[in-house]
């Protein structure tokens, strides 16, 4: 089986931040309740909730940290959610600026992946195995594959 995966310790990372983060909303929240701020710091502060509950969200539920793929099937985890899709479906994979990125089966639906430096290996393979999906990788995630480290492809 074929791996791309950002490890345990991202989602150890993104577990603790939402922690943080999540404090952070329950203190502003009683911070409201419980005080008479004028409406410019309320509405700040509501801005700043929303951002963080939606940044939150993306991190937990919607961004890939792992991929991996067999035969017929691509299996993808966020910190919160997993799923799988069929090779057959799958019609893009592309890497847009810095670490955003996403596969795209044809029914529409996208995976969203945090790219880091192995993806374009992974992708490749990916394509390798399936001819008609189609390869898109921006030159900032070259760039970054380019630089010394490790990488998190496993294949």
């Amino acid at each position: 089986m074929t791996a791309y995966s950002l490890g345990r310790g991202y989602r150890v990372f993104v577990f603790f931040l939402a922690a943080w983060f999540g404090a952070g909303i329950a203190l502003v929240v009683f911070h409201l309740v419980t005080t008479s701020e004028s409406m410019p710091v309320r509405v700040f502060l509501m801005v700043w909730v929303v951002v963080v509950v939606l940044g939150l969200r993306w991190y937990l539920f919607d961004y890939a940290c792992d991929l991996r793929f067999d035969g017929e099937w691509l299996y993808w985890k966020a910190p919160l959610r997993s799923g799988r899709a069929s090779l057959q479906d799958l019609k893009l994979v592309r890497a847009r600026w810095g670490t955003d990125g996403f596969i795209e089966s044809s029914d529409g639906r996208r995976i969203r992946v945090l790219v880091q430096k192995g993806f374009i290996r992974f992708s490749g393979r990916l394509a390798d195995r399936c001819p008609g999906v189609r390869v898109r990788i921006g030159w900032m995630t070259r760039f970054l594959e380019w630089l010394p480290g490790s990488t998190v492809f496993r294949g």
